[in-house]
């Protein structure tokens, strides 16, 4: 624990990448068991078809929480991305570490 974050290990066949990562570690110490450090994820959220939109405009959402809580998980993200992508945009979100785990390697 309490380490950089480390590249990812190597894949040979493609990543199935449908769902969202881990959510990260919130602290008070009893929400420990719910997040994982491991939690460093984007998520990427594309229109199928041209929806007369081109090149399509992208919205990068980072989710607030003073750094100690948060997740890109919250919001409704699927249901407010689906809409946000029915009209030609491309929404990222960010997952990132909270809390000491988040900075603690400083």
């Amino acid at each position: 624990m309490f380490q950089k974050p480390q590249p990812p290990t190597k894949w040979k066949t493609p990543l199935k990448a449908d769902k969202f990562g881990p959510p990260a570690i919130v602290f008070p110490v009893r929400k420990f068991k719910d997040g994982n450090e491991d939690c460093l994820t984007l998520n990427l959220f594309k229109p199928k078809e041209n929806c007369g939109v081109q090149p399509f405009p992208v919205m990068v959402y980072i989710h607030g929480g003073g750094f100690v809580s948060g997740s890109s998980r919250e919001w409704g993200y699927k249901e407010a991305c689906r809409k946000l992508v029915s009209h030609g945009l491309i929404v990222v979100t960010v997952n990132y570490r909270l809390g000491p785990f988040g900075l603690l390697f400083y």
